[in-house]
């Protein structure tokens, strides 16, 4: 299958000439569209392209690089971007996806390894039980494939009983995923149980079983009949091999535990600092719509739209109404540099620092709820003819004018018009807005009036309300229906709900992750607990004596938890490192946190300390009330 590419996003409308690329097939006739024509609408263009079969993206990067520049000296002015960087298209629209999709099949596959580790335990601590029985099968002349092949039975049954149920269980978690599960994860409503996935299952599900129990089956039938008959003892202790080996399972359980523990830790520590951003504005009482209209001329469709933002005004409950091309840009800014700035020596290409230039009309301002830092908003008196004036935001200050007062300064740039060559005066400075999102830095911004940047209108309407703004929506719709009822109307949301939405796949990765990392936590727990009562049934006879001999209740549970927390903080140590090992992996799914972050570790290894603590602490109370004679009588 040929690689498809995108090239990022450019702000000039050029179809590059391909006739002649060899990595490509025709594209028809070489189409130069200006982007000052008389309409004065500024777009953008995403160039795609399918590469022929055997051509690798570095040759195709190479090709268009030479390319871009018989372009560039074509036309300097239209190509002002420095480079065109070919990006495949599965990772334009996917971004994090794959990788967030990898960390939870992982979890799953370690919740998977978990549970194997439980049932090899309790295989294990069966055939320790009968191992007086497997020595006697031996002596009386059974061979080795007659011992494992019962084992082996029963662990087949146990995985085709368990199999089952869950494959009824994932029926029923996939339609649960998908009502629970946000929108904007690529092709997962496609997700569904089909044959694939069932012989997918089915197959680790064989190959479990086998690994998990004929393991242990084979240890049982390789013992000598003597040392098995000589190991278990009135008591019914089993070996030290054994009793290790169980130990050795426990610890590499909670070494797994705590490896997804803190994943999800830091997951959850990345939401919390995401949802904790200050997005530059108020978004509390704003309601948004997006508006696409059309007219004979743009100054009829700039009539109109003034028309529908005075009209917003005038609604019952509206405080102000103003509109933006586009209210959130994800992505990366697909301007760079500015042309020049009065007084000062031109600024060389390579020191250019990405800037997104955008229109705003109407109270925009003040209906999203930026704070003026300094100067003035737009108003009335900016109009086409008069002087043209910007507003820019604190990081284009800080970049440009720093320790400096940047209102009043004069700046030739890549606008909207398409001119570049006219000078445009910075009347005021507003707050930082995050529009590509709350986890990425903010972009520097220069903001023109819609009036000056010869544009017919602004799509997103934005309108802040003194209550509730979702009471508005039908009013908000029908008011610009009426003045234009050939606009096309879409996305009414509040901008506390556009907001949410951007931060559900976080949430719901670390759901899912959390889910998981809870199940391999009781899994866990269960682990520790069923070799700690195993252990204590095991050493009855000894417990027994210990009381006898005057040990007190508190010593016994002591002894038992002893145990029990020496395996946990093995398990512990080898997690931590782990962890430490794989957590900088899911450094670009982490925000606001390192990925080693020492609160999120402790915080793990003390939940894992106390589940442990708690788990042992039933068959040690259940060890410190053993009856010494009922003890020594025990067989």
């Amino acid at each position: 299958m040929p690689e498809v590419f995108q090239f990022p996003a450019s702000d000039q409308m050029f179809w590059a000439p391909m006739t002649t690329n060899p990595f490509w097939g025709d594209t028809g006739p070489t189409t130069h569209i200006d982007p000052r024509h008389s309409a004065g609408f500024y777009q953008r263009w995403q160039v795609i392209g399918r590469l022929r079969n055997g051509v690798t993206l570095r040759a195709a990067q190479l090709d268009t690089d030479m390319v871009f520049r018989q372009l560039v000296q074509y036309d300097p002015d239209a190509f002002r971007v420095r480079a065109i960087r070919l990006a495949p298209l599965q990772v334009t629209i996917s971004g994090n996806t794959r990788l967030a999709l990898t960390v939870l099949f992982t979890a799953v596959g370690f919740v998977l390894l978990i549970a194997c580790t439980n049932v090899a335990n309790l295989v294990l601590a069966r055939g320790t039980g009968r191992a007086r029985e497997m020595a006697v099968r031996t002596v009386l002349g059974a061979s080795r494939s007659r011992l494992i092949r019962p084992l082996l039975a029963e662990a087949l049954v146990l995985a085709t009983t368990a199999a089952a149920m869950g494959i009824l269980l994932a029926f029923v978690g996939v339609r649960l995923l998908l009502a629970v599960a946000p929108a904007n994860v690529p092709r997962l409503e496609q997700s569904r149980i089909d044959l694939p996935v069932l012989l997918f299952t089915f197959t680790v599900s064989l190959v479990a079983t086998v690994a998990f129990g004929l393991g242990p089956a084979l240890h049982a039938s390789r013992r000598d009949p003597q040392e098995a008959l000589g190991s278990v003892t009135r008591s019914g202790t089993a070996s030290g091999g054994l009793r290790r080996a169980r130990n050795l399972l426990v610890v590499a359980e909670f070494a797994i535990a705590l490896v997804l523990l803190s994943g999800a830790g830091l997951l959850l520590r990345s939401l919390i600092a995401v949802e904790s951003v200050d997005p530059g504005f108020e978004p509390s009482h704003v309601l948004t719509l997006r508006m696409t209209t059309s007219g004979a001329s743009p100054a009829v469709v700039a009539e109109r739209h003034e028309q529908i933002l005075k009209r917003l005004r005038s609604l019952p409950g509206a405080e102000y109404a103003g509109a933006i091309d586009n209210l959130f840009e994800p992505g990366q800014p697909g301007m760079l540099g500015l042309r020049a700035i009065e007084g000062r020596s031109v600024e060389p290409e390579q020191q250019w620092t990405a800037l997104t230039w955008t229109t705003v009309s109407g109270d925009y301002f003040q209906a999203i709820g930026a704070s003026l830092l300094k100067g003035r908003y737009f108003s009335n008196q900016d109009i086409a003819g008069s002087q043209l004036v910007a507003i820019i935001d604190e990081s284009m200050a800080r970049r440009y004018w720093p320790n400096q007062d940047p209102v009043g300064a004069h700046i030739k740039g890549q606008d909207p018009r398409g001119h570049n060559d006219e000078w445009l005066t910075i009347i005021g400075v507003v707050r930082d807005m995050r529009r590509r999102g709350l986890e990425n830095a903010p972009t520097p911004h220069v903001y023109e009036w819609f009036r000056q940047a010869g544009v017919a209108g602004t799509e997103n309407l934005v309108v802040r309300a003194a209550r509730d703004p979702r009471v508005m929506a039908a009013n908000m719709r029908a008011t610009v229906r009426a003045e234009d009822s050939s606009a096309i109307l879409s996305g009414v949301n509040t901008v506390e709900d556009l907001l949410s939405d951007q931060l559900t796949p976080r949430r719901f990765q670390t759901w899912l992750l959390g889910l998981f990392s809870s199940f391999a936590l009781l899994l866990a727990s269960l682990g520790i607990y069923g070799v700690m009562q195993y252990t204590v049934a095991q050493r009855t006879h000894e417990i027994g004596v210990r009381l006898a001999l005057g040990a007190r209740p508190i010593q016994v549970v002591r002894l038992v938890e002893t145990e029990g927390l020496r395996l946990a903080l093995a398990g512990v140590s080898l997690g931590v490192t782990g962890a430490l090992i794989l957590s900088p992996l899911m450094s670009s799914l982490i925000f606001g946190v390192h990925a080693t972050d020492p609160f999120t570790f402790a915080s793990v290894v003390s939940a894992l300390i106390v589940v442990a603590l708690v788990a042992c602490y039933i068959p040690a109370s259940r060890a410190a009330h053993i009856d010494p004679i009922e003890a020594l009588r025990y067989e």
